[in-house]
């Protein structure tokens, strides 16, 4: 029995994907609504791929906006020294995230790019590029400037 999977099921697959199982294990993920089977129900099944497809355009439009709009910001941070020379404190993600916050003015989706974003560990004064791959094909790079 074909089935195209509604939830993800341990040991067989993915939401997504078709699949092949016994027609017993089948009628019993049809059931509980995990599957639908694939011959009958495939109007149903090329709607939901339809309606998935249209929602990942959708956002991967989103995602290029705010490349375009988020692109190479420049975040300056600043932190007192030690006598040694280095940073008092390390600069965190919340840091970064505070300030580019600022700079977006509202903008709601900087938050897909914070949750997103990759920061290591920085503990000189200098410049990095932080990037947020906010999609599999959308990477958008901040540049920040810790400076003393």
């Amino acid at each position: 029995m074909k089935l195209y999977l509604l939830k993800n099921v341990n040991k067989l697959g993915k939401a997504r994907q078709v699949v092949e199982v016994k027609s017993g294990y089948g009628r019993h993920l049809i059931s509980t609504q995990k599957a639908l089977d694939y011959t009958i129900d495939y109007p149903k099944i090329k709607a939901i791929e339809d309606k998935y497809i249209e929602e990942e355009n959708d956002y991967l439009q989103l995602c290029n906006h705010l490349k375009e709009e988020f692109d190479g910001t420049t975040v300056v941070v600043t932190s007192s020294l030690t006598p040694r020379g280095t940073l008092q404190h390390t600069v965190s993600k919340k840091v970064i995230s505070e300030q580019l916050r600022k700079l977006a003015q509202g903008n709601e989706g900087i938050e897909t790019i914070i949750d997103k974003l990759e920061v290591p560990t920085i503990k000189c004064v200098g410049h990095y590029v932080l990037t947020s791959k906010i999609h599999n094909q959308v990477t958008v790079s901040i540049l920040v400037d810790v400076i003393a």
